[in-house]
């Protein structure tokens, strides 16, 4: 996990159009506020063939990483077991943000338990931890994975197209 009271590398990504000076970059504070707060992430990962699969996911940045959960069984929870490297996006209040980074599964009981205490009240959702996991009082519920930020891709969606790579 990153270290939550660490800033990244903030720097310039190249892209096809004059983003304008380096001082215009976002701010990592301003990025962690979208990361903390975004209500759906979409969780990028490959299948076995090398296709990719996009789905919705609710989750929560905690410790420096964005931990969310799924079945064993689901289409994303075999893909994360097979190839942990994944992506997470979001679009939240005019700031578009893309997270690379490598998925682990999370176990130890104190762990899981920091994640149901975090996503209950953000998702006014119940969950309880059970053998290396989590359930829903729905019955649903599955592995805990956090994804381990490499770098974060952010984009201003005001009208400046202010563009920014955090590296860890």
């Amino acid at each position: 996990m990153i270290d939550p009271s660490h800033e990244p590398i903030s720097e310039l990504p190249r892209m096809p159009y004059d983003p304008g000076p380096a001082s215009e970059l976002l701010t990592w504070p301003v990025a962690l506020d979208r990361l903390e707060n975004a209500r759906t992430y979409w969780l990028t990962t490959v299948r076995p063939d090398g296709r990719p699969h996009v789905m919705p996911v609710w989750a929560v940045w905690l410790e420096g990483a964005i931990w969310f959960s799924t079945s064993e069984d689901s289409v994303k929870g075999r893909n994360v077991a097979q190839e942990p490297r994944c992506s997470v996006s979001l679009d939240v209040a005019s700031m578009q943000i893309v997270v690379d980074g490598v998925a682990r599964r999370v176990t130890a009981a104190s762990d899981l338990q920091r994640f149901a205490d975090a996503y209950t009240p953000k998702y006014d959702w119940q969950m309880t931890v059970v053998d290396g996991a989590v359930a829903f009082d729905d019955g649903g519920g599955g592995n805990v994975y956090a994804v381990r930020v490499q770098t974060v891709f952010a984009l201003s969606d005001d009208g400046s197209f202010t563009s920014t790579r955090w590296r860890f």
